[in-house]
């Protein structure tokens, strides 16, 4: 009996042994993240007991190391607006995927660390996904390889979530799949998490701006056969390494992505901190080099710690793709692509600028002199790395269509879901029951898609008598708001702001500045009744009266650490509240929010994104100044806008053109999405001080044409500013022209000649994929810019497969367009032959042909704008 016991006791001392045992990492490391884990815990000292509570909890010793990693390395909004018991359901779900996934075991110790037990993936509201995940894809994923399963939960993201383009806030990977749709950062985000959802190391790639077009890409790389490969997030191809965007991408100028620890890899270290490395993958995709560049002064001498940044010109402005210091020889380099960049650099009051061409130097010297520069103007050309003839798929074409069966099969479950969602009937009895107009309800529940039941739920429980505010809480949210937002926050909101006494405004005025829940772009929280329940009543009352006072309040109780929060998601309110530090923005938005929880109007500037308010019977927006003793008011002058050039149909901020200023020795680009010259001029309201006016004339080889103007405004002045575009000489696209007997099939098996259909006024042929992304692109253009093709009325082709005709009804096309089809891509191949050596290979194709039939521009592949750019060009052919 005796020897029992004995052994019952040495078996119970090594479970207990087992379980404490610290497997997930140890030795340097481990004193390393106990080291962060200590700051970390400082840093939350006001969330201590919701955030660490649970490590006094029965743990096992690989779920305390897991916690103890996510904490020593989360951004504040991580640690802000989210407790311990979240994070452990998170990690047990995450070690059990570990455990019961064939490949756990084997995967390095690096790659679990970093690429798969992190929950974020970028700057998404975190959700449970993780647990939701597992449970839907563990016996998806059962018995088949790690390859395999990569490319099985693909096809499963494509079940569930399709392509559409929104604003830059990304949706939690819960509510993306809710609404089944995302833009490409929310569908990467989407397929990441449910990659490490069953163990697979994941991570998103982000190409922050492409060189040869206006827009940005996100996808997605996983970690298989040793090593990392990349697919289309909701795009699933037959294997890996495959993607629509993989011939753009040989064109980026930078790929890159954020890995949360101290992760040490082969690649480029663009950015360091405490908690996270940025790092350059752009050598997985493109011919890259160094580029070395010195900052002198004016005696030649290097200039040591000069802060240079590495420019490239999208969305109207030179975007900084990456800011480095300069080392004693006054050197730093950045491993880029074979395009041209903007260089700019600064050292106190030092500064220059230079354009460099990568693929011509591999060493720019940067003379450094006395900044701001008197009035000019610089005209400067911009190429893209040059476009390389298409790589070879690795699957054979006769696989094609067995795959393209399968993409058919999950469009129809994801539309079956889709079917779910509230119908006009529902609606209609909702408005009948409520006593409210139907086609407003209808206007919301539609637009709500997944999200209906929260939003029908939300109307449902407005109080009565406070149903005046219905329409216009809707109203100021945002299409993306409508998606995602929960029934008790927008309650929250209504509720408490109808309590709230209020100076009369304008009732347009009082929605968008005191009643919206939302200040920029953030995920929507309830920060409304806990601000007003929180303040002293006589606090609230002398805020009203002053809010300088609430401006005070923050000063002396948030700490801005504007390094902890690196993946820049903004701590809601309530989180800043708690937590009592945060970066600069969300210290803004938690003012605004204080603001308006008060019945102050409030909101960030339209100009700079600063925080302002309007005091009690006042008209006029007041400014905040962090730091009272630099405080000086501001001086504005107005400007006056002009386009006088009628080949830029459109002049759109943002993409046509950009204003920046000069400020904390840079210049940075006014917010001012939306404007347009298309009737001009526009006027101002701006501070004085030194400025750029930056124009770019995108051409179709992604080269642009940009002059860029240094101007100066005084106090009280009215300055003009007629904007001017630079134009290439009109080069015909080829010599080609349409062949004879250019003929397509139309409905029935009717012949439709396309030399006929050119002798009016032109003909614009295309071949669309309209389930990839860059096709899409060109409807959506096609369908904003409707009238003005319309007016031309010229022919339009576009020739799409018969199984994916049905999504072009989600476009309102021009009337002229027609859906033809090209039987074996028979007249595709024959065009090729006339051009000769031209390969008609990436979708989107795109022939604009003259009256005289010859084909004067012809375009293939990704390219944000084309549907401007054929307008622009229109204007310069023969069409009659």
């Amino acid at each position: 009996m005796r020897r029992a016991l004995i052994v019952v006791f040495l078996l119970l001392l090594s479970s207990c042994e087992v379980k404490d045992r610290h497997t997930l990492y140890d030795g340097a490391l481990r004193q390393i993240v106990a080291r962060q884990f200590e700051v970390q815990k400082q840093v939350a000292l006001n969330r201590s007991a919701a955030l660490f509570a649970v490590l006094e909890s029965d743990l096992t010793g690989d779920e305390r190391d897991a916690l103890h990693w996510l904490y020593a390395w989360m951004p504040l909004s991580d640690l802000a607006d989210y407790d311990g018991l979240f994070y452990l359901r998170q990690v047990r779900a995450t070690l059990q995927a570990r455990q019961e996934m064939p490949w756990g075991a084997s995967l390095p110790q690096d790659l679990f660390l970093h690429f798969v037990l992190p929950l974020r993936v970028n700057n998404e509201n975190l959700d449970s996904a993780r647990t939701v995940f597992y449970r839907l894809l563990k016996s998806r994923v059962a018995g088949l390889t790690l390859r395999q399963a990569a490319l099985e939960v693909n096809h499963w993201c494509h079940e569930h979530v399709t392509y559409r383009g929104s604003d830059s806030r990304t949706s939690s990977p819960l509510a993306t799949m809710k609404n089944a749709l995302g833009r490409c950062g929310e569908e990467s985000v989407f397929t990441v998490s449910a990659l490490r959802a069953v163990g697979i190391p994941a991570r998103q790639v982000y190409v922050p701006r492409w060189a040869h077009t206006d827009d940005n890409h996100a996808w997605v790389e996983v970690w298989v056969d040793g090593r990392w490969c990349f697919l289309g997030a909701c795009e699933p191809d037959p294997d890996l390494d495959m993607g629509w965007f993989k011939e753009a991408a040989r064109r980026a100028m930078l790929v890159h992505t954020r890995v949360m620890g101290p992760y040490v890899g082969p690649e480029e270290l663009l950015d360091v901190s405490p908690r996270h490395r940025e790092i350059n993958v752009l050598s997985r995709y493109a011919q890259v080099k160094p580029l070395v560049v010195q900052t002198v002064a004016k005696e030649g001498l290097p200039v040591k710690d000069a802060l240079v940044s590495f420019g490239l010109y999208n969305y109207g402005e030179f975007y900084p793709l990456a800011k480095r210091r300069t080392d004693a020889d006054g050197c730093c380099s950045l491993q880029t692509g074979f395009g041209d960049l903007m260089i700019w650099a600064q050292y106190h009051d030092l500064a220059g600028y230079c354009k460099a061409q990568v693929a011509a130097k591999d060493t720019v010297i940067l003379r450094l002199d006395s900044f701001p520069v008197q009035d000019h103007i610089v005209d400067l050309d911009f190429s893209p790395p040059i476009s390389l003839p298409a790589l070879d798929d690795t699957i054979p074409s006769h696989a094609d269509e067995p795959h393209r069966m399968r993409l058919r099969h999950e469009d129809s479950l994801r539309a079956a879901y889709e079917a779910t969602f509230m119908d006009s009937c529902r609606a209609a009895r909702l408005a009948r029951d409520l006593d409210l107009p139907a086609d407003t309800l209808w206007t919301f529940l539609s637009a709500s898609r997944g999200n209906h039941q929260e939003i029908s739920r939300f109307i449902h429980d407005v109080p009565e008598h406070h149903r005046r505010l219905l329409w216009p809480m809707l109203r100021v949210l945002s299409e993306k708001d409508i998606r995602d937002a929960k029934a008790d926050v927008l309650l929250d909101h209504l509720v408490t702001a109808a309590k709230t006494a209020v100076v009369e405004h304008d009732p347009d005025f009082y929605s968008r500045f005191v009643l919206n829940p939302r200040v920029r772009n953030e995920q929507l929280s309830s920060w409304r009744s806990l601000l007003v329940n929180h303040l002293t009543p006589a606090f609230r009352d002398s805020a009203v009266g002053d809010p300088e006072l609430a401006a005070d309040w923050v000063r002396k109780h948030i700490r801005v650490d504007e390094q902890a929060n690196y993946y820049h998601v903004p701590l809601t309110p309530v989180g800043v509240w708690q937590l009592r530090v945060a970066d600069a923005l969300s210290r803004d938005l938690f003012f605004v929010a204080l603001c308006r929880s008060l019945g102050i109007p409030a909101r960030l500037d339209p100009l700079f994104e600063k925080p302002e308010y309007c005091p009690a019977g006042s008209h006029q927006w007041h400014g905040v100044c962090w730091e009272l003793e630099t405080f000086l008011p501001a001086k504005t002058a107005a400007l006056f806008l002009s386009s006088q050039d009628r080949s830029i149909l459109r002049p759109e901020y943002g993409t046509h053109f950009a204003l920046a200023r000069y400020q904390k020795k840079e210049y940075a680009t006014l917010q001012l999405e939306g404007l347009s010259l298309q009737k001009s001029p526009v006027r101002l309201s701006v501070p004085e001080g030194e400025y750029l006016a930056i124009t770019g004339n995108r051409q179709t080889d992604g080269s642009v044409l940009t002059r860029i103007k240094f101007f100066h405004l005084t106090p009280g002045c009215e300055r003009s500013l007629p904007l001017s575009w630079r134009h290439a000489p009109v080069v015909q696209g080829s010599s080609a022209v349409l062949p004879a007997a250019s003929r397509l099939l139309g409905d029935h098996g009717a012949e439709i000649d396309l030399n006929v259909l050119a002798h009016d006024r032109g003909l614009i042929l295309v071949w669309l994929d309209p389930g990839r992304e860059p096709s899409q692109h060109v409807l959506r253009e096609w369908q904003d810019l409707s009238p003005l093709y319309e007016n031309w009325g010229g022919a339009m082709i576009a020739c799409v497969q018969e199984s994916q005709r049905e999504r072009l009804k989600a476009y309102r096309l021009p009337k002229q367009l027609q859906v033809l089809s090209d039987t074996e891509n028979g007249l595709r191949r024959k065009i090729e032959t006339s051009l000769g050596s031209v390969v008609l290979q990436e979708d989107p194709v795109l022939l604009l042909i003259d009256s005289d039939e010859r084909i004067v521009m012809i375009h293939q592949g990704y390219q944000i704008g084309l549907g401007q750019r054929l307008l622009q060009h229109m204007t310069w052919i023969k069409t009659d």
